[in-house]
């Protein structure tokens, strides 16, 4: 432990009395005491831990708690951190749950250790995924877990809700060829039966051809003088589903599976809004949900990275909860959309996607994030436009200045590249 590690405990049990989980960041530290992959953090992110144990060290837990839950659990080598972890969880409020973003454990990295080869421990694997179903069973969420190609790393597959109508919304982009193979894909692509495709008609070389009226595709003619949210409030009118899916541009889907994933996830009561992994044309990543505060406004988290990388310690291929996702793939239930008013129209053609997660963040709901919805567009998107940009700042200064999906160790200028200096506290500093 660093010197201010148990200093920084007390600290944050003084300012949250209530606190039953205490975590902080880490990082790993090798024979000759040199340091290195550190590990900054988001705040609580409840679909984070189910795929990695984001808590882990330093982890700090209230004694009666534990008591209370009867400790360790045998039989869970390897994974016995996680579990308590998960069955902590349950017991506390989100607001109990608190993150300090420093290091203040340093993971020995020795031969033979977890830190040195995760794979030199191989029971850690199926004791992780037995911590996962046992979670899932005692909170009832009916799943499956799945292993994945990376080690320790799980997939919680969450079953399809019976007889939900979704509704995709398909907006109109640049040109004609691009609208009408993102529809011939979607069309290919979509695994729920009960689904409509509506089209946002953006000109006379709208591609109706054999499309229109062919399973389940409408073409809409909105109103001119409608544009951005008044123009998405009035298509999302027009839908007959419960579930409303928002592709502001043409994509298409990269695989099987991704509708059934984004429905399956936002039909949780808890969830507010679901976004995809989203590539470029080049194959990069375009966004993989949203970081707040990057570049002053908001920005896409890992763009421009390698369509096979996993992100900052796996975060681009992790279902987890990211602040915002983007309305480049916007999942939502009918019923939050009414209950939230729709998107605000006081914003031009930007930002209103972001500004209704952040309402809905306000609302107690979770944001999603699932790489297993993967979409690639099939134009440049265009820049964000600025008018839009100091509105937003001022609606929601506290989110640009801290994103608690994010991290204060984490740069605002480059998307996950270490900050210099961080945005942290010193407490011990006058």
């Amino acid at each position: 432990l660093p010197e201010e590690a148990l200093y920084m405990v007390v600290r944050e049990i003084l300012r949250h009395p209530d606190a039953g989980l205490i975590y902080s960041d880490e990082d790993r530290i090798d024979e000759q005491g040199r340091r290195f992959v550190p590990y900054f953090k988001p705040d609580f992110s409840p679909d984070l831990l189910l795929p990695q144990n984001c808590i882990s060290h330093l982890g700090v837990y209230r004694s009666d708690l534990l008591r209370s839950l009867g400790g360790f659990r045998s039989g869970l080598d390897g994974a016995q951190d996680y579990d308590l972890a998960f069955r902590c969880v349950e017991r506390l409020l989100p607001g109990q749950i608190r993150h300090i973003p420093r290091v203040l454990y340093h993971w020995r990295a020795i031969p033979g250790s977890g830190a040195a080869c995760i794979q030199a421990k191989p029971y850690m694997g199926e004791a992780a995924r037995r911590a996962v179903v046992d979670h899932l069973r005692r909170v009832g969420e009916p799943a499956e877990v799945l292993t994945t190609p990376i080690y320790l790393i799980h997939r919680v597959c969450r079953s399809l809700p019976e007889n939900l109508r979704v509704s995709l919304l398909l907006g109109p982009g640049i040109t004609a060829e691009a609208l009408g193979r993102s529809i011939e894909r979607i069309r290919k692509q979509t695994d729920c039966p009960e689904s409509e495709l509506l089209v946002v008609a953006g000109g006379p070389e709208c591609p109706k051809g054999d499309s229109e009226g062919k399973e389940g595709v409408r073409f809409l003619r909105p109103p001119a003088e409608l544009t951005g949210p008044s123009l998405w409030n009035w298509v999302a009118r027009q839908a007959k589903g419960e579930v409303l899916i928002l592709l502001k541009a043409p994509v298409e889907p990269k695989a099987e599976g991704w509708l059934a994933e984004l429905v399956s996830q936002v039909a949780r009561p808890e969830v507010g809004a679901v976004g995809a992994r989203i590539l470029a044309p080049d194959g990069t990543i375009a966004e993989a949900g949203v970081v707040m505060g990057l570049e002053g406004s908001t920005g896409a988290a890992f763009q421009g990275w390698g369509s096979e990388s996993a992100g900052y310690v796996g975060q681009a291929v992790l279902i987890r909860n990211p602040s915002a996702v983007s309305a480049a793939c916007l999942a939502t239930r009918r019923a939050v959309w009414e209950e939230c008013g729709g998107f605000d129209e006081g914003y031009g053609r930007d930002l209103w996607d972001i500004d209704f997660c952040l309402r809905l963040r306000e609302k107690g709901y979770r944001i999603v994030f699932t790489p297993y919805a993967e979409l690639v567009r099939l134009e440049d998107s265009p820049e964000e436009s600025t008018e839009d940009r100091e509105p937003f700042r001022s609606k929601w200064p506290e989110w640009i200045e801290w994103d608690p999906a994010y991290n204060p160790n984490l740069s605002l200028e480059r998307g996950y590249a270490l900050a210099w200096p961080p945005r942290v506290e010193r407490p011990w500093r006058g």
